[in-house]
């Protein structure tokens, strides 16, 4: 039996976090525990009621779907706060889906990363997906014909700083993954139409499906579909990266995050470059970086340990305007004598700026100038990288945090628990 005075003290911390950025949910959460306590069996109509100020008689769940939102939002919010400032509370309030209650839970787990309670569609059209796409091969065909052109000159280009050449020089081949972002078909019931959507807060099939189980009047109106789209600065990462084996005159094969397999993860060394919403399974090795990162607000975490959060980062996106942005970079080893490199940001320029450094001939060179190493590169890292920029071009770019990776530790860390457990995963 939990205390009274004590759930007490804990709702009050997690009201007064910035995750919780709705008063009404707050109220909501608050409502609910109460309900919970009182051993109480709450109905989507005491809510509306209570809450929302609806008529408990004459309020119909079928027209309106308030309730379910703000359960579904405040659902979102609680994960988020679990992941970043509440990850160690002496209990935590999770809100199953597909009730109306909350349970007080002995915290012994850590919670996933979350989503935020604002839902802003975008129409996308199949002709920027396919323009997107058309623009990565240009980029590599023409780095092809101009590697075959030095060769019939007798050129040859061996500037290939040490972040890329134990990649360059493998037996294993790379694969290099684009971010795609996920969308998915939705009909409209007006125009009679399907059109072609980008939710920034559904990023996959699994938060698709779970949005419609929070809203099932949804569910004959929204569609999977095999099209992805990919940002602005696809075309512009693939031809740095591209250009560093067209070097050595060799191959690298191209991927979208959401067609990777983790039989392609094991099999290939692997390059992933996009947006922190598109990385789908590459998701899964935060669990074992430094740095972790929450969807809404952007946010970026520095954990020295896997439960000790010292720093943090919020990024205010710009919208025309300068802002800043901060783009994570590691590279580490795989499960299978392969190596996985991941630069990732949550805007166009924070992937783009970063990559012109790391491909610059002189990269080891300026990090002993600023003191990040004392001698040879390592070959596994973490980088932390801030850089600022308006709209979708970056100005400005420097190294935060340079971490080291023990390459024995890190193998360790993650031979038994993610790798043997997602190489079940189909």
């Amino acid at each position: 039996m939990h205390n009274r005075e004590n759930i007490e003290k804990i709702f009050l911390k997690v009201s007064y976090s910035s995750h919780l950025n709705s008063e009404i949910n707050i109220k909501l959460l608050k409502y609910l525990i109460d309900g919970e306590l009182e051993g109480k069996n709450i109905k989507e109509a005491d809510i509306a009621f209570a809450i929302f100020g609806r008529d408990k008689n004459s309020f119909d769940s079928t027209q309106d779907s308030i309730v379910r939102a703000h359960m579904y939002s405040l659902r979102k919010q609680l994960k988020k706060y679990y992941m970043a400032d509440g990850n160690n509370d002496e209990i935590k309030f999770i809100v199953p889906k597909g009730g109306y209650k909350v349970e007080l839970i002995d915290n012994n787990i850590n919670n996933e990363s979350i989503e935020s309670n604002k839902r802003k569609i975008n129409i996308l059209s199949y002709f920027s997906i396919a323009l997107s796409v058309i623009l990565i091969f240009i980029s590599i065909f023409f780095y092809q014909k101009y590697i075959s052109l030095q060769s019939k000159t007798g050129t040859t280009i061996t500037e290939i700083n040490s972040v890329w050449l134990d990649l360059v020089e493998s037996d294993i081949p790379t694969t290099l993954v684009i971010g795609d972002f996920f969308v998915f078909k939705e009909f409209d019931e007006v125009s009679k139409r399907k059109r072609l959507i980008r939710d920034r807060l559904i990023n996959s099939s699994e938060d698709l499906s779970d949005f419609v189980s929070e809203f099932p009047e949804l569910e004959q109106r929204q569609l999977n579909t095999s099209n992805s789209y990919l940002g602005i600065e696809a075309p512009y990462v693939t031809a740095y990266i591209t250009k560093q084996f067209s070097k050595a005159n060799k191959d690298l094969e191209l991927k979208l995050a959401s067609e990777l397999s983790w039989q392609d993860i094991q099999n290939n060394n692997i390059i992933y470059v996009g947006n922190i919403k598109s990385l789908y399974r590459i998701k899964y090795y935060f669990n074992y970086l430094h740095f972790k990162y929450s969807l809404f607000p952007h946010t970026i975490y520095f954990t020295p340990t896997p439960n000790d959060t010292t720093g943090r980062i919020d990024i205010i996106s710009g919208g025309g305007t300068f802002h800043d942005d901060y783009a994570i970079v590691a590279k580490f080893p795989g499960n299978h004598n392969n190596t996985i490199m991941l630069i990732t940001s949550f805007s166009s320029f924070g992937q783009v700026e970063p990559l012109k450094i790391l491909t610059s001939y002189n990269f080891e060179e300026e990090l002993k100038k600023t003191n990040f190493i004392e001698e040879n590169m390592p070959k596994y890292f973490e980088i932390l990288f801030k850089v600022e920029g308006i709209d979708k071009s970056g100005l400005s770019t420097e190294i935060v945090r340079f971490l080291k990776i023990n390459e024995k530790s890190f193998r360790h860390n993650t031979v038994n628990d993610t790798i043997q457990t997602v190489s079940f995963i189909p």
